[in-house]
């Protein structure tokens, strides 16, 4: 009796243990996942995995980690914030929905239903899909990050920064540690909005985050390119913004750098124009247009410029208006 007793209990664990490895996510899904993740704009990866996701289609043809694959690509690369859902928002839906049918385990499902919901402005029912990801994995950096996101678009900033830290302790390598951090200057920096009596502390805080980001991911363009209009712009660092800028376009040649360290340079001549004559300043501007490729009024007109960037190439475009005018 005692025998058949542990035979059956032999069994039990064995039928357990393997229950257990087959609902086991593959490595390749979760080096997928973080292919479409970490992206940066250039190389193959999100080709790889493509290829991945198909693999995984014919390996596990109802688990659902293609479909879920899919829709993170779309939520993460093509997906824009809308006012109400769009047919790209469905899809993203449908896709998770279907696998989610078959697999109800599969974390990823319900946070690409979270990031679809809240890019169509919809923070509640993206919410409620965010807490049933963290109720099946409490850990989930995928689950932790979108219900950060969804604190911040509600305007709730210090439970996104808390979300946001969350996201860096567990994230799964540097590249992701280091969009933890991007976002967590995002959220420091709007914070400051909010709350102008903390806005130094929160800039300093912010800056502090943008620091940490390129750190860990030094060779991102966007990243570095990112922090330059940060300190263009609530940094007030224009030295710290060419540095910047100037790493970014190393990298990689993209306008938005290029604005970046146009703004930055011209900014700085601002700061000490009061102490030049017309034709110094003149000669300083074009200087800038030469070596940037970036007119004054392109700087003035570009997106990139806040409003206190603004302010101070409205007073030089005024003061080299004024000199050619003598």
């Amino acid at each position: 009796m005692i025998r058949t007793t542990i035979r059956y209990v032999f069994i039990a664990l064995c039928l357990a243990t393997s229950a257990s490895a087959a609902d086991k996510i593959p490595a390749k899904f979760e080096d997928a996942w973080n292919l479409i993740s970490t992206y940066g704009g250039s190389g193959d990866a999100i080709e790889e995995a493509r290829r991945m996701a198909s693999d995984l289609g014919s390996e596990h043809p109802t688990a659902g980690y293609r479909q879920v694959l899919e829709a993170h690509y779309i939520a993460t690369w093509e997906l824009e914030d809308e006012d109400r859902p769009t047919a790209l928002h469905q899809r993203v839906l449908d896709l998770a929905s279907e696998a989610l049918a078959s697999n109800p385990g599969l974390v990823q499902g319900y946070v690409v239903r979270a990031r679809a919901l809240l890019m169509s402005s919809n923070p509640q029912a993206a919410a409620s899909e965010a807490d049933r990801a963290l109720q099946l994995d409490p850990k989930s950096p995928d689950a932790i990050i979108v219900r950060a996101d969804i604190s911040r678009r509600v305007g709730d900033f210090p439970a996104a920064a808390n979300w946001y830290k969350q996201f860096i302790q567990v994230a799964p390598n540097d590249t992701r540690k280091s969009n933890g951090y991007a976002h967590l200057a995002k959220t420091y920096t709007l914070d400051s909005y909010a709350k102008p009596a903390e806005r130094y502390a929160l800039i300093a805080e912010a800056r502090a985050s943008y620091e940490a980001m390129v750190q860990l991911d030094p060779q991102a363009p966007w990243k570095l390119s990112n922090f330059a209009g940060f300190l263009n712009n609530e940094g007030e660092d224009f030295e710290a913004a060419e540095r910047y800028a100037q790493r970014a376009l190393k990298i990689r040649e993209f306008r938005m750098a290029r604005m970046q360290f146009a703004l930055a340079r011209y900014q700085k001549l601002s700061r000490s124009m009061t102490i030049m004559n017309d034709n110094a300043i003149t000669a300083a501007v074009a200087n800038i247009e030469s070596a940037t490729k970036i007119s004054l009024s392109e700087a003035l007109d570009s997106g990139p410029g806040g409003d206190s960037a603004r302010k101070r190439l409205m007073l030089l475009l005024d003061r080299v208006s004024r000199s050619g005018s003598r």
